[in-house]
């Protein structure tokens, strides 16, 4: 048997060899009348040029998405059509800094140092003045998450904690022991309850998403060591955004593996045919935040263990609930430490842990995890640094607060507010399934609930809500919306006052339920159906930049409710920042020997806005209320369909008020669209007449060329 198989091979060595050889003839006789040089020269382009598109088309963000990017972006440098698609931007972030920015009345913000300190009495008055900003009443239960508990007696207690170690920092442990001493007491009760061995180690972060971040950083850096140079993450689509943050920081690829659509769970098939030379870790959620499913941790453990894949789970949202369910009588599957797949958990201790903001904990079942995580500078000039997270200097408080409210909590207290969120959750669950054109996705276990619906846009449910006083959370792919249960909501009657709320505006929406979606949630659905994700982006960085901003915003703010501007028409705003009321006025070119018209009256710290022409250069002057000062005065031609604004403030080197132009959006002319339409019929047009004539001639001049040869 075997000196036939030996044979058999023998037969395939053979003809390989002569197809070898017959190759290496070719290739010979190609190139025997090439130089040495010219074919080292080609080698090298051939090799430069075949390393460029490698690493063109494998990069970290895929080529598909590059092209689309690219596209869009030369779109948007059309004129006619970067200029519309900026005005609807503009719009969008007019409404966001209106909504965000808007004071009351005879509020304003501090831009500089007072020039004499506050007293405490005065510094408490302005900290009473901007509480009056807060409208939303989350004490009553009217908000999704955000505050997870609130207590009274809690939140005495860690003031007066933090208040001690207030100026306490863990980054120098030999003066401040006993923040050392809570911190490393914080981990190991974290290890404990998530079933940790003795092994089992962490650190205390600032919060989820830094959890999450050490985790991915941790595992990047494995990757490397085992000879990976373009590590992966997989991770569900419905994971959380903290790990898109941690590949964009660490160089990593995100690689999203899809959900079942019926149950919102990962489909861990579809993992494991995504695992390949470059994954360098896998994640589960427990639960994930959009729908408050627990992923099949169990499945993936098998698969990290069968591949030596590390494993994280992110416990971030539910982490304090579910290792308190099996006492508190709503039993899981394993997630944690128990299985053996799992290399590391996420979990923050300011939410169902109820500790205050800023603080979370990153678990591994074995230290050799955690020295991954350390960032260490031995040859620093300062000393040898070492950290073990992000930050270097960290608040004490923050840890000797997380650490009093464990200890106050307790097992019995964590067990308690357990059961009655994960029974609010459940009623609500149970309810919101009996209401006609709605469903709730997947089957949450935990806290979440998200409502979504195939009979009408979700999004006016939404609306409604909050115009009842509701807050929750907005989601999207799918659209759909969702309430995270904390112990606000088990107060008596809050879940029954949600759910009749949800019954009575779903039976109004579904009278006539393909209306169209108007405000916010109108701005939610564009947002989720926009190709150019760019825009989406855009608009979130809008949104961060209102958050840092300075300047008062009233609900006349600029360009608010602006008029549609015909040809020939742009819009200017002036901008009033001085204590007294401005006046306008103006003339133009078209006449002749006119004078100053008025074209508008501003409020002190207000605005407003006025339709101007474009035909001819206007001239402009501002002048003080009684008319006899001239603050400024200019002469421009302003653009077609461009928006304007003029501010009027006094700068800080002078006391005299001056004017400063800007421009809002781009101008651009409206009837480019129109040109441009006529121009290409026209030239259609054209081209039908012009192209069989040019035809007939070429026809008959190669015609008479060809007879002319053939004599």
């Amino acid at each position: 048997m075997c000196l036939c198989v030996q044979s058999a091979l023998q037969v395939y060595k053979e003809m390989v060899l002569l197809y070898l050889e017959e190759g290496r003839r070719q290739v010979n006789a190609h190139c025997a009348d090439l130089e040495p040089l010219q074919i080292i020269g080609a080698t090298v382009i051939i090799t430069l040029v075949s390393v460029w598109i490698k690493r063109f088309l494998f990069q970290q963000e895929s080529l598909t998405s590059r092209i689309k990017k690219q596209v869009f972006r030369i779109i948007r440098k059309i004129p006619f059509i970067g200029g519309a698609i900026q005005s609807q931007l503009n719009k969008a972030l007019e409404d966001m800094s209106a909504s965000l920015c808007t004071l009351k009345e005879g509020m304003s913000y501090t831009k500089q140092l007072p020039s004499k300190g506050l007293s405490q009495s005065q510094v408490l008055d302005k900290i009473r003045e901007y509480e009056t900003l807060n409208e939303v009443q989350w004490e009553k239960g009217c908000v999704s998450g955000a505050v997870y508990w609130g207590d009274k007696a809690l939140t005495d207690l860690l003031v007066k904690v933090y208040g001690d170690f207030a100026w306490s920092n863990p980054l120098h442990p030999d003066i401040f022991p006993g923040v050392r001493k809570m911190e490393a007491e914080v981990v190991r009760m974290a290890c404990t309850l998530f079933h940790g061995g003795p092994n089992s180690c962490g650190t205390v972060t600032s919060g989820g998403t830094e959890s999450i971040l050490m985790a991915c950083k941790a595992y990047r850096d494995i990757a490397y060591e085992r000879g990976i140079k373009y590590p992966e993450i997989l991770a569900p689509v419905s994971v959380h955004a903290a790990f898109d943050k941690a590949a964009h920081y660490f160089g990593m690829k995100l690689v999203h593996i899809p959900l079942d659509k019926k149950t919102m769970k990962v489909d861990v098939k579809a993992m494991k045919r995504a695992i390949g030379k470059n994954t360098a870790m896998l994640v589960c959620s427990a639960p994930q935040f959009p729908h408050g499913v627990m992923d099949p941790v169990e499945e993936v453990s098998k698969l990290a263990v069968r591949y030596n894949i590390p494993l994280h789970v992110d416990a971030c949202l539910g982490g304090f609930l579910i290792v308190f369910m099996d006492k508190a009588g709503y039993p899981l599957a394993p997630f944690d430490f128990r299985l053996k797949g799992v290399t590391s958990i996420s979990a923050d201790t300011h939410k169902y842990g109820y500790a205050p903001k800023g603080s979370s904990v990153i678990l591994y079942s074995e230290k050799k995890y955690r020295h991954y995580q350390y960032f260490v500078a031995p040859d620093w000039q300062g000393g040898i640094y070492a950290s073990p997270s992000v930050a270097g200097s960290r608040p004490g408080g923050i840890i000797a607060a997380c650490w009093a409210t464990m200890m106050h909590m307790g097992e019995n207290g964590y067990i308690d507010a357990t059961k009655k969120i994960i029974s609010t959750a459940r009623k609500i669950k149970t309810e919101i399934r009996k209401i006609k054109g709605v469903i709730v996705l997947g089957d949450p276990e935990i806290s979440v609930v998200a409502l979504g619906s195939d009979d009408f846009d979700i999004f006016r449910l939404s609306n409604a809500l909050t115009s009842k006083g509701w807050n929750l959370n907005t989601l999207q792919f799918p659209a759909s919306i969702h309430i995270c249960c904390t112990v606000l909501h088990t107060q008596p009657g809050v879940a029954d006052h949600f759910i009749r709320d949800v019954k009575e505006q779903v039976a109004i929406i579904m009278k006539n339920p393909k209306e169209r979606t108007t405000g916010m949630g109108a701005i939610y659905g564009m947002a989720q159906a926009i190709p150019d994700r760019s825009l989406v982006t855009e608009i979130s960085q809008g949104f961060l930049d209102c958050l840092y901003s300075t300047e008062a915003v009233n609900s006349n703010s600029n360009h608010m409710n602006e008029p549609d501007l015909r040809v020939d028409q742009a819009l200017l705003t002036i901008q009033n920042q001085l204590t007294q009321n401005v006046q306008v006025f103006y003339t133009s070119d078209y006449c002749y020997k006119c004078v100053y018209q008025h074209l508008t009256t501003v409020k002190p710290n207000n605005n407003a806005s006025v339709v101007i022409s474009t035909k001819f250069t206007l001239h402009i002057r501002v002048e003080s209320q009684d008319r006899n000062t001239t603050i400024c005065r200019w002469s421009q031609t302003y653009e077609e369909n461009g928006r304007y604004s003029v501010w009027i403030r006094i700068p800080k080197s002078t006391t005299n008020p001056s004017c400063t132009h800007t421009v809002d959006q781009t101008p651009n002319n409206v009837s480019l669209p129109l040109l441009a339409a006529a121009l290409s019929l026209a030239l259609i047009a054209v081209s039908f007449v012009v192209v069989p004539i040019i035809y007939r001639y070429a026809y008959a001049f190669f015609y008479f060329l060809f007879v002319l040869n053939d004599t």
